[in-house]
């Protein structure tokens, strides 16, 4: 029976994660991770293995493949995978909270999933697990209390109050340092993406002025780089 309970859990994980891979927008979420991706590359050694943590919509891999990097997805759902492996990418599918991750690699990519999962801390020290030796983990996390968020809070307005909204937990950039703490991270470098989307035309340049000066309230993601301490 315990079998069957744990099967019967697994398949309830796996369905709700194909939800997201189902509905993925590209036309919302592409530019994003492309902002996103642009940003963290300088902090990332040219080539080697990669580990990418997520498949979403399929840029991501897609475009560090295309950086010359040797790419493997990690994914929960079955979905996800599937979608990797039809773009010519190796797919593995583990659940990050109750999984190991197969494998070691120079360096891993894990953008927008942390905030998904019930306890991240766990996450990222099996990340940490699988990073060969010198290897480097780059995590990117929004940032949930930037201005807009907090006019939408003031207002009784807030897009978490969804039932269905898909995050889990709330970060700030305290926060997140923290949590790599506790995981046996150090803290390379950290970047902020600016609040203002990629569609925003001349807003971006005044966005990015914004996010400089004060990134708590003007950033929408924060972008950063790892390594396992006493590496």
């Amino acid at each position: 029976m315990e079998s069957d309970s744990h099967t019967s859990e697994r398949k309830r994980v796996e369905a709700y994660y194909d939800r997201f891979v189902a509905e993925w927008d590209s036309d919302l979420f592409d530019p994003r991770s492309k902002e996103r991706m642009e940003i963290a590359r300088p902090l990332m050694r040219p080539g080697g293995t990669l580990l990418v943590v997520g498949v979403g919509g399929g840029f991501e891999p897609m475009q560090f493949r295309q950086w010359g990097y040797d790419v493997t997805v990690l994914d929960v759902s079955p979905l996800g995978i599937e979608r990797a492996r039809e773009m010519g990418l190796p797919g593995i599918q583990a659940d990050l909270e109750a999984d190991p991750v197969p494998g070691r690699y120079d360096q891993i990519a894990c953008f927008e999933v942390l905030e998904h999962l019930r306890d991240p801390r766990v996450a990222l020290e099996k990340l940490r697990d699988a990073l060969a030796p010198d290897g480097l983990l780059f995590v990117g996390l929004p940032n949930e209390f930037h201005a807009v968020r907090r006019l939408q809070v003031l207002v009784g307005r807030p897009d978490f109050a969804r039932y269905d909204w898909p995050h889990l937990r709330f970060f700030n950039a305290r926060e997140c340092r923290r949590m790599f703490a506790d995981a046996g991270l150090e803290l390379c470098a950290e970047r902020p993406v600016q609040l203002a989307p990629p569609r925003m035309g001349w807003l971006r340049g005044l966005g990015r002025g914004l996010c400089r000066l004060w990134p708590a309230m003007f950033s929408f993601s924060t972008i950063f780089s790892l390594r396992p301490m006493g590496q």
